[in-house]
């Protein structure tokens, strides 16, 4: 969860259930004061999750990690990750 610098909105993350069983991950920025959703991302994949929501010191930019397991274990048993950082404007 990160409050904007100005206070005025939120954004944190959270699952989704859907019709076909999958939970993907969202993002949420909410406006405080109103409730009003101002921006919902929805991860394209359940194997997707999305962490640590940060303002712009702006309030501009809304940044999100998103990291995305692979379903198949490495030679060493490990599941390998890849990890990108997602920003939109908010």
């Amino acid at each position: 969860m990160s409050w904007s610098p100005d206070g005025r909105d939120i954004a944190y993350t959270g699952y989704t259930s859907q019709l076909d069983g999958n939970t993907p991950m969202t993002v949420t920025a909410l406006g405080v004061a109103t409730g009003q959703n101002l921006y919902t991302y929805h991860a394209a994949q359940a194997q997707i999750e999305l962490s640590a929501p940060t303002w712009s010191p702006d309030g501009r930019y809304l940044a999100v990690m998103m990291t995305q397991s692979t379903a198949a274990p490495t030679p060493s048993g490990l599941n390998t990750e890849s990890l990108t950082v997602q920003v939109w404007t908010a």
